[in-house]
């Protein structure tokens, strides 16, 4: 049996992958200005946001820019989270399904987190 991907391919790749991560903190990525926040925007705060959202909102050197969801339940569950470590409110997009493009549109944001359910990930994705 000819595998594309055997047991030599993996642990090459596992080992250029280990040596990648090893160096990662030298190298500056996406930008050669260090900012104090990174400022992001989350798609999705439903049940499997809220480990990230309480980690993000833990860092001080994190700033939630807005969310997007469609259901309101999901959006005041995370607003609960979000306001027992900030004053502030993050801006809102839950007009429909697609009002997260709203947010993608966003020229203050860093980076945005997708913790929607999986089927709808590869079209957000591809709307990057």
């Amino acid at each position: 049996m000819n595998n594309l991907f055997n047991r030599r391919n993996f642990i090459k790749t596992s080992a250029l992958t280990g040596a990648a991560v090893s160096l990662s903190n030298q190298i500056k990525a996406f930008s050669s200005v260090q900012k104090e926040k990174v400022r992001i925007g989350m798609i999705g705060v439903g049940f499997r946001s809220h480990e990230h959202l309480g980690n993000f909102l833990q860092r001080p050197d994190v700033e939630i820019i807005a969310f997007a969801d469609p259901q309101q339940r999901s959006i005041d569950e995370a607003l609960k989270e979000y306001k027992k470590y900030r004053t502030n409110e993050p801006v809102i997009y839950k007009n429909g399904d697609y009002d997260y493009r709203n947010l993608l549109k966003r020229d203050d944001i860093d980076a945005v987190v997708i913790c929607s359910p999986g089927s709808g990930i590869a079209y957000k994705l591809l709307m990057l």
